[in-house]
């Protein structure tokens, strides 16, 4: 069964199943339920190093704008870590990413099917590789 995401609560719940079938239905923005609650000042990424997301995130072309993460995470972005996911046409607009470990916009890394996926904004390692979409990418089916 498909989740569907149409606003940040949903979004954030994807933590609750990071095996998960998911899609986006709407652009997520500050003017979005639950932007100040669960974005506004730092989005903390899903999952992490020892408990990637491994479901699929299809886009629909919708966009998620103005995340900001900031922190001492080993891999940051959306998602901590990718195993064998599925990300597909999403849209993330004016990010804000910084941590320490790698980062990306979607994600630190690890491997995934990644395509349509495009991103605007800032991302940044001090201590680690960063990128745009995805920090480090391992192993990857397609990008």
């Amino acid at each position: 069964m498909t989740t569907e995401i149409s606003d940040w609560y949903d979004l954030d719940s994807i933590r609750d199943d990071l095996s998960g079938d998911y899609v986006l239905v709407n652009d997520l923005d500050e003017d979005t339920d639950g932007y100040s609650e669960v974005s506004g000042l730092e989005w903390e990424p899903l999952g992490g190093p020892d408990d990637p997301f491994t479901g699929d995130f299809e886009g629909q072309g919708h966009a998620i704008e103005g995340m900001t993460v900031s922190g001492d995470y080993d891999a940051a972005g959306l998602f901590s870590v990718l195993a064998g996911a599925e990300i597909t046409g999403l849209v993330l607009k004016d990010v804000d990413v910084e941590a320490e470990g790698t980062a990306g916009a979607l994600a630190g890394g690890g491997t995934a099917a990644i395509q349509a996926v495009h991103v605007t904004g800032s991302v940044e390692s001090t201590d680690g590789t960063a990128g745009g979409i995805i920090g480090k990418l391992t192993n990857h089916e397609e990008v």
